[in-house]
């Protein structure tokens, strides 16, 4: 039963004819507190007892260290010692005062680091003997190590014993408590399963509750099953209405497009339909997080009541419609309508207008201006050249500016399919740098291109967009590059790692990345002037110009950008920026990844 069909039934308790038995849940529950207390408190009397065993054989190890030791001093008076700790079962090191190991019967003592920083070494070069627990560096085991200090040969003779020996010392211990606690575990099971069953016995023999019979198991019950009794008369009648109702509800509030969510008079929320949950992404898992979005409803009012409300990135307009009970109204459903798209395509309409505005004001204003002089006769011959070249420009650039607002019309009125084809990304790198070779000359910049397999850089694609998109990128590396600066395409190919674009600003990134998948990367690289931090996600905004002065004086629409960013949505590729414009910094410039799924 979902839960806009569990808000419909009234609160009493929900009990159907076969109701005879309580849960199963009752007497697991009782089951499991009963065990539960019973095998806490065995766990923790096992794990005082593991604790304790593991102090006695931690002061056994100790104490077994000192007496192996004792015995090694003995045996250095032998000739041969050394031959007999070779067969030694525990680790043995001769150091001198100087921390230098000059034997070691586990590991080359060439190899070994100087030991005057262990504190075992210097505990026993000051008091006569140390001893300490720790992780050895050299055999990477967990040890205890017990040194002493030999006056007579000038050494520091130190045995160390592996942690795992004495855990072998403690294992016939644990297993003897081990098999202790599972007896009484065991044991504890049985106990509770049987008070268990004596307890919820009663409560199972509920075939009467409807006679005059029936007798109440325990006292406290009788309110309890009195309004059962009761209740369930009266839900007999109304569960075949309830069930009908619920299921013409269920289909239409499940099926809608717009958002329902039920709440009752204090405001709490009921119930929501699937919409609804998709609006408010957090009205599962937090239903109180959402409650002001309701705190324009007048709790009182007879009326339609609406209003609009931003939900982070949501925008949503609410109507509440109250049902009403005797006087009063029982309930507010709250319709939630989804204004994102439309928000968003008014601000976009808005803003594109004031910016074409703007943008078309200022060459006609420098056509218009320079013709009326000309027509006054307010220049002299000799400069009538130079504002023909002015006038020139302007309409150069007004066209520039129209044709790039065809563009971007054709994706925003989503116009016809093109027709794609089969295109080799290298040929067409290798064609936009032709034709913006005068460019790149006049700025002497050393333009390549770099591509890991010319035959296999292929990917499907709509040719002319392609160029577009290529030379707008280069276009901009060249305008806002240095003097003797660099150019670089790179075109690879291959499986997609996340890895690549850490580092990377993602402009694109409603787009499912292609992890795991075939792609193609093209990277425009240049040593250019960078883009600030701060500009770096805006600057494919229509219009956007991190330095206006600059961007004017270079020329451009302040569409390029754009117009890439919708040649990439309209092949599902996706776009990373990467730019430091950090002046003192030697990778000052940007790098543009665009990438293709194949």
């Amino acid at each position: 039963m979902s839960q806009l069909q569990k808000a419909l039934i009234p609160s009493s308790p929900s009990i159907t004819l076969d109701d005879t038995k309580p849960p199963k849940s009752l007497q697991a529950k009782i089951f499991y507190s009963i065990f539960g207390l019973v095998a806490g408190v065995e766990i923790a009397i096992f794990g005082l007892f593991f604790l304790a065993a593991e102090v006695i054989g931690q002061k056994w190890a100790y104490e077994h260290l000192e007496l192996e030791s004792k015995k090694l001093i003995t045996q250095m008076h032998n000739t041969d010692y050394l031959a007999f700790w070779a067969q030694y079962p525990y680790r043995i090191s001769l150091i001198t005062e100087e921390g230098v190991v000059i034997y070691d019967n586990t590991i080359s003592a060439v190899d070994l680091d100087n030991h005057k920083d262990r504190k075992e070494v210097q505990m026993a070069l000051a008091i006569g003997k140390g001893y300490i627990e720790r992780k050895s560096t050299n055999t990477l085991y967990k040890a205890l190590y017990y040194a002493s200090y030999l006056p007579e040969y000038q050494l520091i003779l130190r045995v160390s014993m592996n942690q795992r020996d004495i855990y072998a010392f403690l294992l016939p211990i644990l297993g003897y408590m081990a098999i202790l606690l599972i007896i009484t575990l065991f044991v504890s099971t049985i106990i509770t399963s049987y008070l268990t069953r004596s307890i919820v016995a009663p409560l199972n023999n509920l075939s009467a509750l409807d006679t005059k019979k029936f007798h109440t198991p325990y006292r406290e019950l009788v309110p309890f099953f009195y309004k059962i009794i009761t209740q369930r008369k009266q839900l007999k009648k109304q569960l075949k209405i309830i069930r009908r109702q619920q299921q013409q509800f269920q289909a239409i509030s499940q099926n809608i497009n717009e958002g329902l969510v039920l709440i009752n008079t204090k405001k709490q929320i009921l119930s929501y339909n699937t919409k609804a949950r998709e609006l408010l992404p957090t009205l599962e898992s937090n239903p109180t997080s959402v409650q002001d979005v309701f705190a324009f409803i007048d709790l009182s009012s007879p009326q339609i009541q609406t209003s609009e409300r931003q939900i982070k990135d949501n925008h949503i307009e609410c109507i509440a419609l109250p049902t009403w009970g005797k006087l009063k109204p029982k309930a507010f459903v709250v319709l939630l309508l989804d204004r994102n798209e439309k928000n968003q395509i008014h601000a976009m309409r808005k803003e594109f207008s004031a910016n074409v505005t703007h943008e078309l004001k200022t060459p006609l204003s420098v056509i218009m201006a320079s013709s009326e002089m000309m027509k006054q006769g307010l220049i002299p011959q000799k400069d009538f050249a130079l504002f023909f070249d002015k006038i020139y420009d302007e309409c150069k650039r007004l066209l520039e500016i129209i044709n790039d607002i065809l563009k971007l019309s054709f994706f925003d009125e989503g116009g016809e399919k093109l027709e794609s084809s089969v295109v080799n990304i290298y040929e067409v790198a290798q064609r936009v740098l032709c034709s913006l070779a005068p460019l790149a000359t006049e700025k002497e910049l050393r333009a390549q291109i770099v591509c890991d397999n010319r035959d296999s850089c292929t990917i499907n694609a709509v040719v002319r967009l392609l160029e577009d998109m290529l030379y707008n990128l280069c276009e901009n590396a060249i305008k806002y590059n240095n003097q003797q600066g660099s150019l670089e395409i790179c075109i690879t190919t291959g499986e997609f790692d996340p890895k690549t674009t850490k580092d990377f600003t993602h402009i694109t990134p409603n787009l499912a990345l292609p992890i795991g998948r075939d792609t193609a990367t093209i990277m425009v690289k240049d040593s250019g002037i960078g883009i600030p931090e701060r500009a770096q996600k805006r600057v494919f905004e229509r219009f956007y110009r991190v330095d206006k002065s600059r961007s004017k004086k270079l020329g451009g629409t302040g569409l390029g950008l754009s117009i890439v960013k919708h040649i990439a949505i309209y092949h599902n590729a996706h776009i990373f920026l990467r730019s430091n414009a950090d002046l003192q910094s030697r990778d000052r410039g940007s790098e543009i990844l665009v990438i293709f799924a194949r």
